[in-house]
């Protein structure tokens, strides 16, 4: 990996992401602290659940790294639910951002359980006040076994739009559609423009029909 990113003298950032990076923290602490001896990177980023789903996995040496770090250290929180702030979750959250990270989140609109207005203004609101600035607001993606959480379109844009009106441009993610073979998470238009919701263009220009 260090070998790909130097023979590419343009790329500037590294995501550990997974999976669940935490689950391996010496290999995490190894790999960031490689990444971060290279002048070309100057943003590191880890993406995790793990503060939602077992907060103990975010130990000590992290933090560590975190505080230390010349570089800044940008942690996303995958979080769909206001309910999932429990109190070892928020326990964490202050960690993180005590030792010096930047605080984002991504959420997932999943069918009956988060695809609500008031659910999603709440989750968003009481980020932002942790210090949590809401990030990515994803449409699920179609493969196999999550035909149950889809959410139609349709209903994300009008949710989503509600909450751009009502919320603070802090508080509020991007809608946005992670598109097939990686080429790019694709800001979905709201309401406030008229648009073709049945397909889009890839990062590069592949027209994709929306499901």
């Amino acid at each position: 990996m260090i070998k790909y990113v130097l023979s590419r003298p343009e790329i500037n950032e590294v995501i550990f992401s997974g999976g669940e990076p935490l689950t391996e923290l010496e290999l995490l602490l190894f790999g960031l602290r490689q990444f971060s001896k290279l002048k070309q990177i100057k943003i590191l980023r880890i993406h995790s659940r793990a503060p939602v789903t077992k907060p103990s996995l975010v130990e000590k040496n992290l933090l560590a790294f975190v505080a230390l770090s010349k570089k800044p250290i940008y942690f996303s929180l995958h979080v769909n639910h206001p309910k999932e702030l429990s109190p070892k979750t928020i326990g964490v959250i202050t960690a993180l951002r005590q030792a010096g990270a930047i605080l984002l989140s991504q959420t997932v609109f999943l069918k009956n359980l988060n695809d609500n207005f008031t659910v999603l203004k709440d989750l968003f609101t009481k980020l932002t006040e942790m210090g949590v600035r809401p990030y990515y607001l994803h449409h699920c993606d179609p493969v196999t076994g999550n035909e149950k959480y889809l959410v139609p379109l349709e209903k994300e844009i009008e949710i989503a739009t509600r909450l751009r009106r009502e919320l603070s441009g802090l508080a509020c993610p991007t809608l946005v559609i992670d598109t097939p073979d990686g080429n790019g998470k694709i800001p979905v238009p709201l309401d406030f423009w008229e648009f073709n919701q049945k397909r889009f263009k890839d990062f590069n220009d592949k027209e994709v029909e929306t499901l």
